[in-house]
């Protein structure tokens, strides 16, 4: 009879990484990673530069099997290569996003809406579509004007007449306001 025993052991090394809530270089690649301003953008640019994941232990030959804190084993040091290619542009997308929010504001352009022309085919006459239907089409010349023609402008704009309006007083309305009240009253009697 033979009996088994098994042991399970976790590696402390094998959680090395752990979990991230996002990628060192999110900021640059991702075009949902948001931040609030420039000064956020370096702060983040900053982080990925000096990260972690660049830095190296650099073994020092002279103390390198010492313990004494003023001798130490190794050094950290950066990564002189960089990660990120040069083409990759690091500066900062709010400017241009401002920019082009700013255009499409002027233009009147507004990205995510629907035309008209693209609801052409349910168009609805007597419904939320009716007020398309009341104006006025633009009707051009039956006839071409020549350019040197020059229409003549009617004298009454050019001499505008002096009318005298009179402004009669309310007392003048009121006899026939209380005849017509009096018609009325009799009438349902």
């Amino acid at each position: 009879m033979s009996v088994s025993v098994t042991q399970t052991f976790c590696k402390k090394d094998g959680g090395k990484k752990g979990y991230r809530p996002q990628r060192v270089h999110d900021y640059l690649y991702d075009p949902i990673y948001t931040v609030s301003g420039e000064m956020d953008h370096a702060r983040v640019s900053f982080k990925s530069h000096a990260s972690v994941d660049r830095v190296r232990k650099v073994p020092e030959f002279k103390s390198m099997f010492s313990h004494l804190p003023h001798h130490p084993r190794y050094t950290l040091r950066l990564e002189s290569t960089d990660p990120v290619p040069e083409f990759i542009n690091r500066r900062w997308r709010g400017h241009a996003d401002q920019r082009r929010q700013a255009l499409q504001q002027l233009t009147g352009v507004i990205p995510g809406i629907q035309t008209e022309a693209s609801d052409q085919q349910a168009c609805n006459v007597s419904g939320a579509d009716r007020w398309k239907f009341f104006k006025r089409p633009l009707i051009p010349f039956t006839q071409q004007v020549p350019a040197d023609v020059v229409f003549a402008v009617p004298i009454s704009l050019l001499f505008p007449s002096r009318r005298v309006v009179r402004l009669t007083s309310p007392a003048s309305f009121q006899p026939s306001v209380l005849a017509i009240r009096q018609n009325y009253r009799d009438s349902r009697v």
